[in-house]
Order: structure tokens, then C-alpha cells, then sequence
């Protein structure tokens, strides 16, 4: 079974670590995989032995029609996709139909959104009409996948988590009552969707409390003259972007999330899979994962004053959550070994069958 993996752009992020999970999963199931970006920036995301093929270079400037008529110029030499993976915009299930009917293919078309469906419609990525013109979706979030069913049947939405690599953890992490550190975790790329900003305007509020942040992007520079413009620069140590961040799982209370909105915030798992609670804004997906006084705590998006009274409380009773292995075991029903065996089935039931799903 040949898979097109068509993603608008790529960068490092969550998207594409879930892109990378996949291939390494899946690589011997069965399923060739290529991947498909339309627009390619210079950046080296995946591993050398992927089959990858950047088609345009540059974001400015492309339409709809000049995304299809590239693609399909590269399928004119190239085999034909049993299944043409959508990633994203729901704009690139136009452009994946479009060329199925082009070839007149019965590629199938597959939908795979990993922000809220509003949030591409804001940006002018598409929206429900587009995502229609996919065969299948799949949905990474309880969220999404009651969205889309609003609009489309549930037969032809399978709700596959997004897989985490759980690997080996950094340290033993105490079971019950951890000591409070007062020290906080962010880790994550450094944009406004993420908005850090609250994060760093708190610590003026919290200053028994420090902040690590792991990561990068456009607003590091803003964060840190804000930082010493409200003289909080000595309680927030920034590490740049990492392969691996979770270097400082082992003295951090809690791993942070300030983010106006969310598909499924992988990073969640993962900070979960090392025993760290999460605080973290009640942004779409989180809700699933986030059991209040277990895995950890939810305050209101954009809300300074509901974050420093909410650090303020675990501040007075001298830990985050009472059993840290709730987290844990938690973080284990996302393992990439039991997600990508979902998504096997489904990527093999649409492949035997041309009408129905499994």
C-alpha cells in the first residue's frame, strides 16, 4: 500500500514529530510512505532514508490551483497513491481530490487535523466544505472528532490518539506528595498560539516561583526584554530548542501550558510520561487528559489572575498532585505502539474495502 503524506508546510513542531512517529511504526506494516510538502523553507525535519519531496520553496505568493497542478505533475511520473494523506489545512484535501479526479484515481482521501477546525478557518486554510472533500478523517482529540461529526457522519471519522514515543524516563519520580521545587516547565515552539506572554508576566506575581523554557521561535527576543522590563529576567532560564527537553523533568513541579488554542497538545503526554502534572490552560484536548488534583489542574485562557491564584493554592498546600504515577499511566494509553496498531487498522480496512470503512 503506497501512502502520500501531503503536508502544506513543515517545520519542528508537534505535527511533525507525530509525522516521524508514524513512518518509524508503520515502516513495516506493510505501507510505503512518501511525503508530500508543497512548500518547503530549507528545513531538514525528517530522517535521511524518508521518502521526501519538497515541490515548491518559498511561502509567498501560491494558490490552490498551483498546489494541485504541482502535485499532480509529480504523480504524472510517479506511482499512483492508494491513500492520499491530508495533514492540516483543510485546503490539502482539495488539493488531494483535485488530482485524484485529474488521474480519475480511487486513491482515497483521508483527512488528519491537528488544530481545532475553526483555527484554519481564521487563517483562511479552509474549512468544513473543503475538509468534506476528504473520503475519511481522522480526529486526535475527543473535541475534533465531535466537531466534525456534526457535519459528517461518524462512519467516516475514526478517532485515533496522537501517539507518543515513551521513552526512558530521567528519574524515579516520587510517587506520593513530591516537595514542592516552585520551579515550572515550558516546552514547546515560542509563538503567539502559544502565548508565553502570560507565562512571564505571572512570575512578577509569583516570585517564589522559576520558569524553564525549552524551545524556540519568533518571540523569544519580545519575552525576554518583557522579562527584564518587569524585572523577572532572573526567575526564567531559557535552553533554546532541544532534541530531547526533558533534561529538567527531575526538579520541575509541573509542566506549563499558556496556549490560546490547541489541536491535542502532544507535549502534554510527554511531560506526563515522565510523571509531570500539567497546568495548563483549558484549551481544546487538553480536557481529556487533564483530571483536575490528579494529573493536574486547568485555568482560563488568558487569564493572568486564574493561573497565580491557582499556583497560589499548591503554593499553600506544598505539592501538585498527590500520586505523580497517574500521569503515568495516563501517558501509557498514548504509547506509539498501541496508536500507530489503530491507525494500521485503519489505513488497511480503508484499503480493502472501497466503500466502507473497516
Amino acid at each position: 500500500m503506497l501512502i502520500d503524506v501531503l503536508i502544506p508546510v513543515a517545520e519542528k513542531g508537534g505535527v511533525e514529530n507525530v509525522i516521524k512517529i508514524m513512518l518509524q511504526e508503520l515502516e513495516s506494516a506493510k505501507m510505503y510512505f512518501r511525503v508530500i510538502q508543497l512548500v518547503w523553507e530549507g528545513t531538514f525535519w525528517l530522517p535521511e532514508n524518508v521518502d521526501f519531496h519538497p515541490l515548491l520553496e518559498g511561502r509567498k505568493g501560491h494558490t490552490l490551483q498551483e498546489f494541485a497542478d504541482i502535485y499532480a505533475d509529480f504523480l504524472k511520473n510517479n506511482d499512483k497513491p492508494d491513500i492520499i494523506l491530508a495533514v492540516g489545512w483543510p485546503y490539502m484535501c482539495c488539493v488531494g481530490r483535485a488530482v485524484a479526479e485529474y488521474y480519475e484515481m480511487e486513491t482515497k482521501i483521508v483527512s488528519w487535523l491537528h488544530n481545532p477546525l475553526e483555527r484554519y478557518e481564521v487563517r483562511g486554510y479552509g474549512g468544513i466544505e473543503e475538509l468534506k472533500q476528504a473520503d475519511y478523517h481522522l480526529a486526535i482529540s475527543q473535541a475534533i472528532y465531535d466537531h466534525l461529526s456534526m457535519f459528517i457522519h461518524e462512519k467516516y471519522i475514526f478517532r485515533v490518539k496522537n501517539p507518543v514515543k515513551i521513552g526512558k524516563r530521567h528519574f524515579l519520580p516520587v510517587s506520593y506528595g513530591k516537595k514542592l521545587c516552585h520551579k515550572l516547565l515550558s516546552v514547546g515552539r515560542i509563538e503567539s498560539q502559544k502565548n508565553l506572554e502570560l507565562l512571564v508576566r505571572c512570575m512578577a506575581d509569583l516570585p517564589q516561583w522559576s520558569l524553564d523554557i525549552v524551545g524556540d521561535g519568533s518571540q523569544v527576543d519580545y519575552l525576554k526584554a518583557l522579562a527584564e522590563k518587569i524585572d523577572v529576567a532572573g526567575h526564567i532560564r531559557w535552553h533554546g530548542w532541544k532534541e530531547d527537553p526533558w533534561h529538567c523533568v527531575e526538579t520541575a513541579d509541573a509542566f506549563i501550558m499558556s496556549s490560546i488554542y490547541e489541536g491535542f497538545p502532544l507535549v502534554a503526554i510527554e511531560a506526563m510520561s515522565h510523571g509531570l502534572p500539567v497546568i495548563s490552560t483549558s484549551v481544546d484536548g487538553i480536557a481529556e487528559i487533564v483530571k483536575e488534583d490528579v494529573t493536574g489542574y486547568l485555568y482560563d485562557i488568558n487569564n493572568d489572575d486564574t493561573l497565580i491564584s491557582l499556583l497560589g493554592k499548591i503554593d499553600e498546600r506544598g505539592y501538585v498532585v498527590n500520586n505523580c504515577y497517574e500521569c503515568i499511566r495516563l501517558a501509557e494509553s498514548y504509547d506509539s505502539r498501541l496508536v500507530m496498531e489503530e491507525m494500521r487498522k485503519v489505513f488497511m480496512g480503508l484499503n480493502e474495502s472501497r466503500d466502507m470503512p473497516i
